[in-house]
């Protein structure tokens, strides 16, 4: 039998074409019967409001403050029906939609948008309302009416208001600040013309408030962000001085989480260890972002070196400042050698192929200052990245906030691990590795507790790999804790680990976690609960090698360290990887346990029970092996390309459109004869394509040409005995039209395990089990590409840019004497 083969990478694809897409589907507007009443009354709201505004600018003239020069409004959709409120902005009246959000109620979502409207470009808006009630638009040419001019646009509103505080804070009222000032996030938007202008001018702002603020801030192409220390009366100042305001959220501090018990081993131990160890240095570093590292434990001194040890800030130091065994400490030790009781209990050379690098992200408990991490993290990543500019680097970060007010929604330190990660500033793109944050203690009510418990910011990032855990360890070998009962069983949900389950728009976001590592187990006892021992903990490195050389670690912190260190032997074993491919192999191995499917009840022939698992344990447990090789009944296939997603197309009367551009389709070498020779036996084909997205964070309601997303991809695979052609008229509107074929576009032969819950965030995976003979009979696969705001907001410069993808497909067989990779290994040799 073939065993541990390196897996074949496609050198090209078979071919280009064009895509269209098929279109969307019919918006649903209010009937307004009192056309004029309806349109008199928002006139008379919309003048109260410009009127109020200009009374207050007038007031401001004689303050030291300046003026916004505008209004902000608010308008509010009707509640159950479609807004189209791209239709309120007009770009040269530089009238510009703030931001947007959702209210759900039991009358139907509600859609508002914030609009900023300039001194003296009022009139533009009031045009479209006067228009609506007094003119028509042109008879149809079936003779039927042509209806109110703006009808989609004025009679979706509802309402309009001066745009309030409380309207603006996107956060949980309770967070807001009274008189006593909190840092918080200030967001402004459309400011891509002059950055610096816009950063002078909010500083100038906040000091005439008599707001502290830091010098540090996010920005990106048409979106910055500051934290400034803030109250009630500040924050409402600052609408009617910034004409760039979108909205304002809480900062958000980080939850510290560390473990304090000594397993108790001897310094001996670790030094015979040391004397085993040989440095196989394969270009490989795993950047810690964290509390430090102390380098100086016998495990760590040789793969860490003093100069690798460094600090964001350098007042901060480079030392583990975490209480008792430290929290960077530790996880260099699962970085390092990812299992380090087998390490101990191996009598034989261990091999070390990857370093490690140490950045300080968070400053110590003593250190009052603000505490801005989306800069600190592409702050600390740039250090790390210009002291190693020619090494691969997976970047692993276990610290996240102590929040839940996300709920998936972008924040300012998510969109700037997205931006930072895409290659935006530099076309280098990066692998980040982040914990998905902690449940507080409260085991009562495991694991019901951990599906209402939520992903931890900045977890939520949409090019991040998100690590929630699991847990194996459940024998309690200490005689002196007998009576003690373990809560988890083996195989199921780690009672530390944070899941998206409770997210309110799950058809939105992200499936999070993406995968599991071990995080440990808690036990429970008449007269204790909820805590952890030795025996359900890792084993690690301790931050005070003069004390103790191990300590313990667990939780999603230790889970993101095997992460970290499964990267890191990916990239050894395949140095020409993209990030993207390691991210997307890593999930392409993940498998869901038995004992997780029992535990949480899912009916895998159900695609809703599925959707609920993906947001408790993502795609599953990695499997090491499957994602380092191939073998003789499981084989691998990787394809690392550049796509194009849309362009500008010349139409025949001389007007340029924008539209979707490049298909990739893949007719893939396969191992035919090898499958059909197993006949009616069940295989597994598994699809995984990974991409980065460019982020735009601002929240008007990221939908439509709003979206979060740059662009997105899509996979669609062949059914059986499906021609090359074939498959391509149908995949693509373009071709069916070309070619004449009436068939229709629907993909609904595939039986896909996950099915439409696949679609969300920047990875796709998903799998189907068929007969041998079948898949040796469908062998083609297209990427497509779906709209986002390269497309949609052509004005920021992105159309034509190019994006990047890794394809990995994958057939596993029965464990029978069958060689599915030769034949293909050698196809593509040929």
């Amino acid at each position: 039998m073939l065993e541990k083969q390196p897996h074949v990478f496609i050198p090209n694809i078979t071919e280009r074409g064009k895509f269209k897409s098929s279109g969307g589907g019919k918006k649903d507007y209010p009937v307004i019967s009192d056309r004029i009443g309806h349109a008199d009354r928002l006139i008379s709201k919309f003048d109260s409001i410009r009127n109020e505004s200009a009374r207050r600018d007038e007031s401001l003239a004689l303050t030291s403050l300046k003026a916004a020069g505008g209004t902000y409004m608010e308008f509010m959709g009707t509640p159950g029906f479609d807004f189209p409120i791209q239709s309120l902005e007009d770009k040269k009246a530089k009238i510009r939609l703030a931001h947007s959000s959702k209210v759900i109620s039991d009358k139907g979502d509600q859609i508002r948008a914030i609009l900023f409207v300039p001194r003296g470009s009022e009139n533009k808006l009031l045009d479209k309302l006067k228009k609506y009630r007094d003119k028509d638009n042109p008879t149809k040419k079936s003779g039927e009416p042509g209806g109110p001019k703006n009808a989609p646009l004025v009679t979706s509103i509802k309402d309009i208001e001066a745009a309030s505080l409380k309207a603006l804070w996107q956060d949980p009222l309770e967070l807001m600040p009274e008189d006593s000032p909190k840092w918080c996030e200030i967001w402004l938007r459309d400011v891509q013309d002059d950055h610096e202008a816009v950063i002078q001018e909010t500083y100038n702002i906040f000091k005439e408030l008599g707001a502290k603020f830091s010098d540090d801030y996010s920005c990106f192409r048409e979106a910055i962000i500051f934290q400034a220390l803030m109250n009630r009366q500040q924050l409402t100042d600052f609408i009617y001085s910034s004409a760039y305001l979108s909205e304002y959220r809480i900062a958000q501090d980080v939850a510290s989480t560390y473990y304090n018990k000594s397993s108790g081993q001897e310094a001996q131990q670790a030094n015979q260890l040391s004397e085993r160890i040989i440095l196989d240095d394969r270009n490989v570093s795993v950047v810690i972002l964290d509390s430090g590292v102390n380098n100086g434990h016998v495990l760590l001194r040789d793969i860490l070196n003093d100069k690798d040890c460094i600090s964001y800030k350098k007042e901060w130091g480079t030392d583990d400042h975490e209480s008792y065994d430290g929290h960077g400490t530790p996880m260099a030790g699962i970085v390092a050698y990812n299992n380090l009781i087998h390490a101990l209990e191996s009598t034989g050379a261990v091999e070390l192929k990857h370093r490690l690098f140490s950045v300080k992200i968070y400053p110590p408990e003593n250190n009052t200052a603000e505490r801005n991490y989306g800069p600190y993290t592409q702050g600390s990543m740039a250090l790390a990245e210009g002291q190693m500019p020619d090494r691969r680097l997976v970047f692993c970060m276990a610290v996240t906030t102590n929040f839940d007010i996300d709920q998936g929604r972008p924040s300012s330190w998510s969109a700037d691990i997205d931006d930072y990660t895409s290659g935006r500033i530099d076309e280098v793109r990066r692998l980040i590795i982040i914990s998905s944050g902690n449940l507080n203690g409260n085991y009562n009510d495991y694991p019901s507790e951990n599906k209402q418990f939520t992903i931890r910011n900045p977890a939520q990032a949409w090019n991040a790999l998100t690590i929630g855990a699991i847990t194996e360890l459940t024998d309690i070998k200490d005689t002196k804790h007998k009576s003690y009962k373990r809560l988890a069983e083996r195989g199921q949900l780690s009672p530390f680990s944070s899941t998206s389950y409770s997210w309110k728009e799950k058809k939105k976001w992200p499936i999070k976690p993406d995968v599991v590592f071990e995080g440990g187990n808690v036990v429970v006892h008449p007269e204790l609960s909820g805590i952890t021992l030795p025996d359900l903990s890792l084993l690690t490195t301790s931050k005070d090698s003069q004390k103790n050389q191990f300590a313990l670690i667990n939780a999603t912190s230790a889970a993101a360290a095997q992460a970290s260190w499964m990267a890191a032997r990916l990239w050894v074993e395949y140095p020409n990887a993209w990030p993207e491919t390691i991210r997307g192999l890593i999930i392409h191995s993940a498998i869901w346990s038995d004992e997780i499917i029992k535990q949480f009840g899912i009916n895998l022939s159900s695609k809703n029970s599925i959707a609920e698992l993906l947001r408790i344990v993502g795609y599953g447990k990695p499997d090491l092996e499957k994602a380092l090789y191939s073998a003789g009944n499981y084989l691998t296939l990787i394809a690392q390309q550049e796509i194009q997603p849309f362009a500008k197309v010349r139409k025949e009367s001389g007007h340029d459109s924008i539209a979707f551009n490049d298909v990739h389709y893949y007719n893939l070498i396969w191992p035919k004869e090898e499958l059909q020779d197993l006949g009616p036996a069940k295989v597994k084909l598994k699809v995984t394509l990974s991409y980065f997205i460019e982020p735009s964070p601002e929240n008007i309601g990221h939908t439509d040409r709003y979206r979060y997303s740059s662009f997105a991809l899509r996979f669609k695979f062949s059914k059986p005995n499906e021609e090359f052609k074939e498959f391509k008229i149908r995949v693509n509107k373009a071709l069916k039209e070309e070619e004449g074929s009436n068939e229709p576009s629907s993909f609904s032969h595939e039986k896909w395990t996950i099915g439409e819950a696949r679609n969300l965030g920047s990875i796709h995976s998903d799998f189907i089990e068929m007969t041998a003979a079948d898949l040796a009979a469908c062998n083609h696969v297209a990427v497509l590409p779906i709209s986002g705001w390269w497309r949609t907001r052509v004005h920021l410069g992105s159309l034509e840019k190019k994006a990047r993808y890794s394809l990995i497909v994958s057939i596993e067989t029965p464990e029978q004497e069958v060689d599915i990779y030769t034949a293909v290994k050698v196809g593509i040799t040929l």
